[in-house]
């Protein structure tokens, strides 16, 4: 099979597997959905499983308060899965007049009252900050490794149902960007009806 040079190896297949009516009627549906995303995974025995991604976006903007007052955002993030480790994308989002230089230093996020996961990093506009749920990486705006952090001690879990997931930092710099968050969790991975042997 010869892929196209614009899909992944997974979009190829999926696109395949769709032309051959490898997915039941209901995985079509929601393949056909752009609210929803999946991921073609190998399995035991040479087999293919699709993963669901439940997702959900949030965003921390910098707030002036009074001395005192708690600058941290609280968002909640309903997992149909179950529990598995915390898994993210951050990033910075400016507005026109948001200072360039402003940066987003250790961030802080707590999943239900577990202790904080701090970490040691100052994030930069055009910078992402991805954690698959096992290790936390840096890159820049081409997805190109910046740093990578060592094993992660405390690494935040979410549970099945509802997650209280509180983000904290210290912006430097004025009129900073705001931190959007992406929350990725995994679904229940679905057999698919092709193998690839």
């Amino acid at each position: 099979m010869i892929l196209a040079r614009n899909f992944t190896l997974s979009e190829t297949l999926i696109r395949w597997a769709r032309l051959n009516g490898l997915f039941s009627a209901e995985q079509r549906a929601r393949l056909r959905d752009i609210k929803h995303e999946f991921h073609l995974e190998p399995a035991p025995g040479g087999r293919v499983e699709l993963v669901p991604i439940n997702n959900a976006y949030f965003v921390h903007e910098q707030k002036v308060k009074q001395p005192g007052e708690p600058v941290y955002s609280s968002f909640r993030f309903d997992d149909p899965a179950r529990e598995q480790p915390l898994a993210f994308v951050m990033s910075m989002t400016g507005k026109g007049d948001a200072d360039p230089d402003v940066s987003f230093d250790n961030p802080s996020i707590a999943v239900n009252r577990q202790d904080a996961l701090v970490l040691p990093v100052s994030l930069k506009r055009n910078q992402i900050l991805y954690c698959d749920g096992q290790t936390i990486k840096l890159y820049n705006r081409q997805w190109q490794l910046l740093q990578t952090f060592p094993s992660i001690k405390g690494l935040p879990s979410l549970v099945h149902g509802l997650n209280e997931i509180i983000l904290d930092g210290k912006y430097s710099g004025e009129n900073g960007a705001a931190v959007k968050m992406e929350i990725r969790a995994r679904g229940d991975a679905e057999a698919v009806g092709f193998s690839y042997f």
